[in-house]
């Protein structure tokens, strides 16, 4: 592979070499009027190959560094500093970020804090006993965005605006170390080319590839030494920068919730008598599933229109009351009735009905937790079976079970 990137590289100097020529060979006079090339232009051409075949040259002397087929100059506490100094770049970044992700937070918070309490405001009546409470709910969260402003515009003045100014000179370093790391390249392929052409005794090409070697090392050199004075000053002036920056953010956070805590104060009192608990005892206020005519239909009604009977929906009526007999509304000859004179036969005795088991009304909805247990939801209407201590044996829909008996109201 070496072998073959040298031979690449070889073909390469001929044809720069030769566009080099050919760009900054004077034209012939017959030929000056007709050239499309301006002198701008030759300049830029020329600048693009030149450009072009230093960056073809760098790769070339990278690739050979890391492939180890030619030198490399190493300084371990260069590149101690470099990732250092990325992990510290990388930190700043971050707190800048969140920084300002957070008072974003505390925008959206203030505008859905607003929106609760308008919320609340449209669900009372004027004449309801919470109705001025809920206005100065609104007011109150007025106030509080009043406040959030105040942190929004203090965070950004000492501790936003300055860190993003501060990261600039994360920047500069971050550039200058590309750069450096080019000058290196350039300074070990100079180096190479001088020890070659030392090494084939190729005398008047030398003098040149050591003004080369000499130029780069020093252009090299000295931004090296720059990065790592200024990459550990960097590094050291994180507390001094900093230190300002957490204190205006503790400040201007606690005042934040100082005023939002001393704001919403005096609404507390209005609604401090106000059970809490009582949201999860509240009753069901709508008729149950179970007993909803919305799944139910009447299947035959009394002289007064009262229902008589009804049938869930989905199954078949009655046949008795699912049709009308046409000739009930017109008289017709009765037919011969062929038991005429025949005795009545005598009726067999009824069998004892049975006694009717009470009823309960579920006042709250009840998951069972156990196998032997009857779930059943507020309203439903309950047959009980057993009446033992705490926990009574019920039917519910042909499903029967254990209920607490705390939980429903006889009927």
């Amino acid at each position: 592979l070496a072998e073959d990137l040298r031979r690449f590289e070889n073909v390469l100097k001929s044809f720069f070499t030769f566009c080099c020529c050919f760009f900054s060979t004077s034209e012939p006079p017959e030929f000056t009027a007709m050239s499309s090339f301006s002198d701008k232009s030759k300049a830029t051409a020329s600048d693009f190959l030149s450009a072009t075949k230093k960056g073809f040259f760098r790769t070339t002397q990278k690739i050979k560094q890391s492939l180890g087929k030619a030198e490399q100059t190493i300084d371990i506490s260069y590149n101690q500093e470099v990732d250092r100094f990325r992990a510290h770049y990388k930190a700043v970044k971050r707190i800048n970020k969140n920084s300002i992700k957070l008072l974003e937070c505390y925008r959206d918070l203030s505008v859905a804090q607003a929106n609760v309490a308008e919320d609340f405001y449209n669900l009372y009546e004027s004449k309801h006993a919470l109705y001025n409470a809920a206005l100065k709910t609104q007011d109150t969260m007025k106030f509080v965005d009043n406040a959030r402003i105040q942190l929004d515009e203090q965070m950004r003045k000492d501790f936003v605006d300055p860190t993003s100014k501060y990261l600039g000179q994360f920047k500069d370093i971050k550039n200058r170390i590309a750069a450096n790391e080019v000058r290196r390249i350039d300074m070990d392929r100079y180096n190479e080319d001088l020890r070659s052409l030392q090494k084939n005794s190729v005398g008047h090409k030398i003098p040149m590839a050591e003004t080369k070697y000499k130029i780069a090392k020093a252009n090299y050199t000295a931004l090296n030494t720059e990065l790592l004075r200024d990459m550990p000053a960097l590094y050291e002036d994180r507390d001094k920068f900093f230190d300002p920056c957490m204190a205006t953010y503790v400040t201007a956070t606690a005042e934040y919730h100082r005023q939002s805590a001393k704001t919403t104060a005096d609404a507390i009192s209005v609604i401090a008598h106000i059970d809490r608990g009582m949201v999860h005892d509240h009753p069901r206020v709508v008729v149950s599933t179970e007993l909803s005519a919305v799944h139910h239909l009447v299947t035959a009604v009394n002289e007064d229109g009262s229902a008589a009977s009804s049938s869930s929906v989905g199954r078949p009526v009655s046949a008795e009351v699912s049709s009308v007999s046409a000739a009930s509304s017109y008289p017709s000859a009765a037919p011969a009735n062929p038991n005429a004179g025949r005795p009545m036969p005598t009726p067999a005795p009824r069998p004892a009905a049975s006694p009717r088991l009470p009823q309960a009304k579920a006042l709250f909805d009840f998951t069972p937790s156990e196998a032997n247990e009857l779930g059943f939801g507020a309203g439903d209407i309950l047959t009980i079976h057993s009446q033992n201590g705490d926990w009574w044996e019920a039917e519910l829909r042909g499903h029967k079970g254990l209920i607490p008996r705390n939980y429903v109201q006889l009927v």
